[in-house]
């Protein structure tokens, strides 16, 4: 132990002094009069202990010493006649506890010690073909509120019916519309709203018919595209795209533009009916020779070549 603590032990500080006197005081000086220990079990420790200026501890260790019970308030120790235990489950807890004077949980602990059901308000209203025809139709609250009911007692009705609870359904509904050729021909011209509106149908059906054409959003703001020989001769040379990134037409206008023309996707020339006789030419002649045949990449053939582990064509020295 340090020196400064050894010192504070032996030669005290008189804020140390005036402590632990303070603090002993607390513990053993409590002038217990005759007043303070009938209180004892009449009120609670902490209510006590504010009256006396002491501890709660002290106040309870007193009450245990004497062998006094701790004090519980007059509703949980409520003393049930026979005319009480009659009354519950005939009305509500609430009520039963306003007319006893006591707690409404003093009503409800007794209530589930004797397994008594809960008290539910029964109507006088009877259920014809009309009203039971109604179950279902629309929401439990709403038909409550028609019938001038509780949302319980129409819902208890129903799932003792078995019907199902109302859904609403949703507003669009997917129909099966024919298109025309002259239906077909406004796509991209309008909004899809606006031919929706026109054709009666919903503009999501209009929207998947034009993306499944590769028709272009209409954009009232764009500016027609001017196809160029340039322009044109780029379709199906390089992907939508590069393209795109070079031009500043999106892949959807020039995708519709290539269908149109019937010019394939530069992906499609990777994609190539591998048959047997252009399988027999790899390695007999040169790769540019077999891309030219089967009107691919040369790339496309080098993996063709190296997938089935075919040597590259080398032509041989005629030179002696």
């Amino acid at each position: 132990m340090s020196k400064s603590k050894t010192s504070a032990l032996i030669f005290p500080s008189n804020r140390t002094k005036k402590r632990r006197i303070k603090h002993k005081q607390i513990r053993t000086f409590i002038n217990w009069l005759p007043e303070y220990v009938e209180q004892l079990g009449k009120m609670s420790d902490a209510q006590l202990a504010k009256i006396i200026k002491c501890s709660d501890v002290s106040v309870r260790v007193k009450r245990i010493k004497f062998g006094i019970a701790a004090y519980r308030p007059a509703s949980d120790t409520y003393e049930w006649e026979q005319w009480a235990l009659e009354l519950i489950g005939t009305m509500t807890d609430k009520a039963l506890a306003k007319m006893l004077g006591v707690h409404t949980g003093v009503v409800f602990r007794r209530r589930k010690r004797l397994k008594i059901p809960a008290f539910t308000p029964k109507y006088n209203f009877k259920w014809t073909t009309n009203t039971i025809a109604m179950l279902g139709t629309m929401s439990d609250s709403q038909l409550a509120s028609k019938l001038r009911l509780s949302a319980v007692v129409v819902r208890k009705m129903r799932s003792e019916l078995g019907i199902r609870p109302f859904r609403k359904q949703p507003e669009y509904k997917r129909s099966a519309h024919v298109w025309t050729k002259d239906e077909i021909e406004l796509l991209g011209t309008q909004p899809d709203s606006a031919i929706a509106k026109r054709l009666g149908t919903h503009k999501v059906t209009v929207a998947q018919k034009r993306r499944s054409l590769s028709i272009a959003s209409y954009r009232g703001y764009q500016e027609t595209i001017q196809w160029t020989p340039e322009l044109l001769s780029m379709l199906g040379k390089f992907t939508d795209k590069e393209i795109q990134n070079r031009t500043g037409v999106s892949k959807t206008r020039l995708c519709a533009k290539r269908k149109e023309l019937g010019i394939a996707s530069y992906t499609s020339l990777h994609q190539v009916n591998w048959t047997p006789e252009l399988d027999a030419k790899l390695g007999t002649i040169s790769d540019r020779a077999v891309a030219e045949l089967a009107g691919c990449t040369i790339n496309t053939v080098r993996n063709r070549r190296i997938r089935l582990k075919i040597d590259r064509f080398t032509p041989k020295n005629t030179l002696l």
